[in-house]
Parts: C-alpha cells; sequence; structure tokens
C-alpha cells in the first residue's frame, strides 16, 4: 500500500556529496536549477526498507550472493497482478543497471547499422 507520509517530508542533500546536488554549479554553471536530469531520489526510504537493510548488514559478511526464489517470486507475482503476464523464473534475466540493460535490448532487437531513435531530454549515458 502506498503511504504518502515518506513523500511529504523534504531531504535536503547539499553538502552530503549527493552527485546531482553538489555538483550542479560544476555542470551547469549555477545553483538555483532544480536537478531534474539524474533519477535519484531526494526522499527518505521507508522503515521496511531501512530495517531489511541494517538486518543483511548486521550479518557482517559481504559476499556474493545469488537472487532467492522469492525474489523471482515476487517479480512474476507483480506482473501477473499488475498486467496478466505469466512467464517462468527461468525468463527472467537479471541485468544491474539501466544503461545495460538499454546495451542489452538494442543488441538483441537491432542488427548492426539500424538507427535508433532516443528523444531528448535524456540522462546523457543513453
Amino acid at each position: 500500500m502506498f503511504n504518502s507520509e515518506y513523500f511529504d517530508q523534504l531531504v535536503n542533500r547539499n553538502g552530503t556529496n549527493c552527485y546531482k546536488w553538489d555538483k550542479r554549479f560544476e555542470l551547469f554553471g549555477r545553483k538555483d536549477i532544480i536537478p531534474l536530469w539524474v533519477a535519484d531520489l531526494d526522499f527518505r526510504s521507508p522503515p521496511a526498507v531501512i530495517e531489511c537493510l541494517q538486518k543483511r548488514a548486521a550479518q557482517g559478511v559481504y559476499g556474493y550472493t545469488f537472487p532467492s526464489d522469492s525474489y523471482y517470486n515476487s517479480i512474476m507475482k507483480w506482473q501477473k497482478r499488475r498486467h496478466s503476464w505469466e512467464f517462468k523464473k527461468e525468463e527472467i534475466i537479471n541485468i544491474p543497471g539501466v544503461v545495460p540493460g538499454i546495451s542489452t535490448a538494442i543488441q538483441s532487437y537491432t542488427q548492426p547499422g539500424e538507427k535508433i531513435l532516443i528523444l531528448t531530454p535524456v540522462y546523457d549515458p543513453f
């Protein structure tokens, strides 16, 4: 369930080494802009997310992991509930970010020499 309480609290991220806020002058020559050029949240995470991260960090071992069955099941249940889309766990490919995802899609669905249209404004790495 959506709880707007977390989106009603402004967090001042100036002076926290936040790329989008602390690099405004360097990138754009002024600080009086709202940096909407990067998808970086300015809201505090919900308590459930903070608690899960704290619990995981408290284990004290940060080795390599793999996605659990509950990870895959949550994706499949969400897609089915929202879009009536059913698929198997084996059809899910984990990609570490949006830019690698776009690269994978381009390589999968285009041939060398084909054109790709990207509209602006857009995140520069696209």
